[in-house]
């Protein structure tokens, strides 16, 4: 009982390692990304061509802009993040991992002003962590979709760590001083805060 109890911790620990370096840096990156005087990534900014059909409608114009560009890991924009900007021009946001991409419907030009500002690493991390199935759960990518069931499967790994981490101690050793004082600690201000927060 005890040999499996082991292997389960090591094969947890194991699943999980690279998903809890991930949310390390991610919370590294969250935290000094917000502090004042930070600088975005440069903006790269192109334009594409493509016929404006003045029968369509906001929603029908925002799709076939979509269509048109092909962006990988995007899903057709919502109605929420269509607007139009003070040209009276259709725009609306795209987020990936990648970055953001700002795409506006040049309807009298006839083409798309695509303005992609690219994620760096740390923020591609920042948004890795967060892509659960809750987000991407309808109509996601592929990709993103099997990103997130790793997600998923180390958050479960990550309890399965903590659950059989415990259970060691309480087979092998219970007694240890420090052991105990170190529970005692996390338990205690877990229980510390979640009572001043609540």
């Amino acid at each position: 009982m005890l040999r499996y109890l082991q292997l389960l911790h090591i094969y947890a620990g194991l699943q999980t390692c690279i998903a809890l370096l991930i949310f390390g840096v991610a919370g590294l990156v969250a935290t000094w990304s917000a502090r004042p005087g930070a600088v975005p990534p440069a903006e790269h900014t192109r334009r594409v061509p493509m016929r404006v059909d003045g029968q369509l409608n906001d929603q029908q114009l925002a799709l076939r802009a979509w269509q048109t560009l092909h962006l990988p890991l995007t899903q057709p924009p919502p109605d929420f993040a269509i607007s139009h900007d003070r040209a009276g021009d259709l725009t609306f946001r795209l987020y990936t991992p990648n970055g953001e991409t700002q795409v506006t419907v040049l309807a009298r030009e006839q083409a798309l002003r695509v303005a992609a500002q690219p994620a760096d690493l740390g923020h591609f991390l920042l948004s890795m962590h967060l892509q659960t199935f809750g987000p991407v759960a309808q109509g996601g990518s592929r990709l993103l979709k099997l990103w997130a069931l790793y997600i998923e499967l180390s958050i479960v790994a990550l309890g399965v760590l903590g659950i059989s981490g415990l259970a060691l101690w309480l087979f092998l050793r219970r007694n240890e001083r420090w052991a105990q004082l170190a529970l005692g600690l996390g338990s205690g201000g877990f229980a510390l805060l979640y009572f001043w927060m609540r």
